[in-house]
């Protein structure tokens, strides 16, 4: 599983400081604990993704960005 860090414009930074891999037994609990961490107090929202595919990686930074906010579910937002 994977968190991803989305500003309020939209933009998810590249590398550690948008992305956060997630074990995939993590509790509820842990994972808004993670996703907190990963937004460093910044105003934005936290998606989780369940999986990562190869189809992700080829996408442009835009075209990516969408991708994550129509499929992934919101953890934490602001």
């Amino acid at each position: 599983m994977w968190l991803f860090y989305c500003d309020n414009s939209g933009y998810i930074p590249m590398g550690n400081d948008g992305q956060m891999k997630v074990p995939a037994r993590t509790s509820a609990r842990k994972l808004q604990q993670l996703a907190e961490a990963l937004r460093h107090g910044r105003a934005g929202r936290i998606y989780l993704m369940t999986s990562w595919t190869q189809q992700m990686s080829e996408l442009g930074p835009r075209a990516f960005e969408d991708y994550i906010q129509r499929n992934g579910r919101v953890v934490v937002h602001s």
